[in-house]
């Protein structure tokens, strides 16, 4: 039998919270939900292969996919097929589903968005159950509870489980969970289990968003903090090689599929399938993504800038994680912010960097953990006062997401327009006339996405 004690209850609440309160928080008045936008493009796959048996696409032209026309006339989808894999499990089940008790089985009823959202919720409480194993290592239960209420309750990864949870960005966070905790735990066992496990699982992250191959160097540097580490480390592979030869092959795996069904519907083996769009590498706006109205991560998601102030702890205290957790973060926001839309098109707040929130949780354990533990005082009272501010504070800031939650879901902050004064125009009003719509509307800033594509990628 499970035993919840002291601080797991937080775990609890936060499934029982999820699970409650989902239809406040989801676009369920959408008859499309969730096959929209990105979605339908990744889903696309599972309507493609398990009902329509053609992955040539041509029964499914009326459903208006983003394929790509290649110059010798063949057609194939612009994304690859990684998050088709991970939505099938439970798209078989609706599947089955539909047809045992006589539904329609086309792949778009709301049997099939139920299952498909309650693999969203299996996907990322797994991916939270096992970054809590890798944190639990080096902090106690206390500061991981901390830290898992903040990433979840507390920034947009909630929306981008509960609201438009679909989108690959939970998913990712969940499989980093589970990478950071095989890496983690290869590195205490050299178990090859684990070491396979956690080659599988970054390139199959790679798959389903290539820039995040960024974080491989969370294997590649784990542990490493200076010279003699890295020597070390390079040794630990030179033991290992044959383990790691087999790990770089099941790190391949995914592409190989996908090559493969590159050239046998595209006639080529790679495909670059997003035509014009593409980066400005010596334009980074970094300042942008982090400090934007539009939707900047600081903006939308303050709570992260704890995990900011907690790298200089982590430094100090965990150099042998430093490194690897703080070239992960900022690599990929220098790549994010070299993107053609910088702000990457609709959305709650940023949502290219959420899955490496997964990486945050050190950082931000750390400053947790010099909070409550380092500054202890002598006096109990004033320790469990200390205690009772911090939560406090994790409190406003999850009322703060869950109320600009709800304005982005009303319509109140503008998926991809906000600006200064619309968003201190909204505060935490939850209630709007026609007037405030009016007046909001007035101060929005549209985006120029013909320019963005030009490089003129300004506010």
């Amino acid at each position: 039998m499970i035993q919840i004690k002291g601080w797991q209850w937080v775990y609890v609440f936060i499934i029982i919270f999820t699970l409650l309160t989902d239809q406040i928080w989801r676009n369920w008045y959408n008859p499309e939900y969730p096959f929209q936008h990105d979605v339908d493009q990744y889903y696309s796959y599972c309507v493609a292969a398990w009902i329509k048996n053609d992955l040539n696409f041509q029964s499914l032209i009326e459903r208006g996919y983003w394929l790509v026309e290649l110059p010798n006339g063949k057609v194939v989808q612009r994304f690859t097929y990684g998050m088709a894999v991970m939505y099938s499990p439970f798209f078989l089940m609706a599947h089955f589903f539909s047809q045992i008790f006589h539904l329609r089985f086309d792949g778009y009823t709301n049997v099939y968005g139920n299952f498909i959202s309650m693999g969203t919720y299996f996907y990322v409480f797994i991916g939270f159950f096992f970054l809590r194993k890798a944190l639990i290592k080096f902090y106690s239960e206390k500061i991981v509870a901390f830290v898992i209420f903040s990433l979840f309750m507390c920034t947009n990864l909630f929306y981008y489980t509960v609201g438009h949870g679909e989108m690959s960005h939970s998913y990712l966070f969940s499989i980093y969970g589970l990478y950071i905790y095989a890496v983690i735990s290869w590195h205490e066992t050299f178990k090859n289990k684990y070491l396979y496990l956690a080659l599988f699982l970054s390139g199959f992250a790679t798959l389903i968003r290539p820039t995040d191959v960024v974080n491989i160097l969370f294997f590649l540097l784990c542990n490493v903090y200076n010279k003699s580490s890295l020597f070390q480390k390079i040794k630990l592979f030179q033991n290992h090689l044959i383990a790691l030869i087999k790990g770089a092959i099941l790190f391949l795996l995914p592409f190989l599929l996908q090559i493969l069904y590159w050239k046998i519907y595209g006639g080529q083996w790679i495909i670059y399938t997003y035509g014009k769009e593409g980066f400005f590498w010596f334009d980074p706006r970094i300042k942008e993504v982090l400090f934007s109205y539009r939707n900047g991560i600081i903006v939308y998601s303050p709570i992260i800038f704890l995990s900011f102030l907690g790298f200089i702890p982590l430094y100090q205290n965990k150099r042998n994680l430093f490194w690897s957790v703080f070239l992960i973060f900022t690599i990929s926001l220098y790549i994010v912010s070299c993107w053609w839309t910088w702000w990457f098109g609709g959305g709650f707040g940023f949502r290219a960097i959420i899955q490496f929130f997964a990486f945050l949780a050190f950082p931000m354990a750390e400053f947790y953990d010099v909070i409550l533990q380092k500054w202890n005082f002598k006096s109990t009272i004033i320790n469990y006062f200390k205690t009772l501010i911090l939560v406090f504070v994790v409190l406003i800031f999850a009322i703060n997401n869950l109320i600009r939650h709800y304005q982005y879901k009303i319509s109140a902050i503008h998926w991809d327009s906000m600006s200064k004064e619309a968003f201190w125009f909204l505060g935490w009003k939850i209630n709007f006339s026609a007037e405030d719509r009016k007046y909001l509307e007035s101060v929005f800033v549209h985006p120029d996405y013909e320019k963005a594509l030009n490089g003129i990628r300004g506010y």
